[in-house]
């Protein structure tokens, strides 16, 4: 199973929350690199819930761990060595992924062959995907 359909398992059973759409970025910039996941979760989410936020950023960091679990033994070994930094996750809000779409329309893009990318490689659109984040997440903690 993926890292990413174990995530959304974890979040289905624990906080009954979808993820309706997901995209990476690797930061190469920064030393270490960076690894951010951008999550985009369904309308009604308890992590759209501010009021509410403080009670669920435990389980989401138990959330995190399945997914940052699921990258495999290259991605724990460059953790262990230091290479990559604590990875990321953004919860964004419902419809962020369609600012990507009109974006890439605005760039020549047709729309009705318009898929979102799962690895963003643009700064622009991972600059488009921070400032629609509910929560920002950091997974400082690494096991190996």
């Amino acid at each position: 199973m993926s890292a990413m359909k174990s995530f959304q398992q974890v979040l289905r059973n624990e906080v009954m929350t979808e993820v309706t759409e997901f995209a990476v970025f690797l930061d190469l910039e920064l030393n270490p690199k960076q690894l951010k996941v951008f999550v985009e979760v369904t309308e009604g989410s308890i992590f759209l819930q501010l009021e509410k936020l403080n009670e669920w950023v435990l389980v989401l960091r138990g959330c995190c761990s399945y997914l940052e679990d699921g990258f495999g033994a290259i991605y724990k070994l460059m953790r262990q060595r230091g290479e990559v930094g604590p990875m990321l996750l953004y919860i964004i809000k419902p419809g962020s992924f369609d600012n990507i779409l009109q974006v890439a329309i605005d760039n020549g893009a047709p729309a009705s062959q318009y898929k979102p990318p799962k690895i963003i490689r643009n700064h622009k659109i991972v600059d488009l995907r921070e400032d629609c984040a509910v929560v920002t997440e950091c997974l400082d903690s690494f096991d190996g």
